[in-house]
């Protein structure tokens, strides 16, 4: 008889990993059809296979035949999954962050650049006064 928790837990970590039934077949290196008759039919897979499938999937092979193994894998995988959200956390944080600093350099800068444009028009400006004191001294004497 069929332990349909088997397929279950074969199905529910193929749709984790985005894994289909040719995916896994080419993985395991068997045609599509013995993959569908794994769920469709009436027979576990032998054990050598469940070996491969759980090798494939990144699972311990108890994870498919055990209860507690299991219970222990989800509250591993549940850890897990909480570690990598307070490091997706931490991480947004830490951008959140660098993008303020780098708007307040980047304002700094703006800053920077109209000081040092300003001084290069009163430089210019300088420049055509005394260019144009020159030439009124220089039209005086002639």
């Amino acid at each position: 008889m069929k332990n349909k928790n088997i397929e279950k837990k074969i199905k529910r970590i193929m749709f984790e990993k985005n894994i289909n039934q040719s995916d896994l077949a080419k993985k395991l290196g068997i045609t599509r059809g013995v993959v569908s008759n794994l769920f469709t039919g009436n027979k576990n897979p032998r054990i050598e296979t469940l070996e491969k499938i759980a090798e494939v999937l990144e699972v311990p092979f108890e994870y498919f035949i055990s209860k507690q193994k299991t219970a222990e894998f989800e509250d591993k995988k549940e850890n897990l999954n909480d570690n990598l959200k307070q490091l997706i956390e931490k991480q947004s944080r830490i951008i959140e962050e660098m993008n303020k600093k780098f708007e307040a350099e980047n304002e700094l800068l703006k800053k920077e650049m109209d000081f040092v444009r300003n001084e290069i028009n009163n430089i210019k400006n300088n420049i055509k006064d005394n260019l144009k004191d020159n030439l009124k001294r220089q039209n005086g004497k002639a």
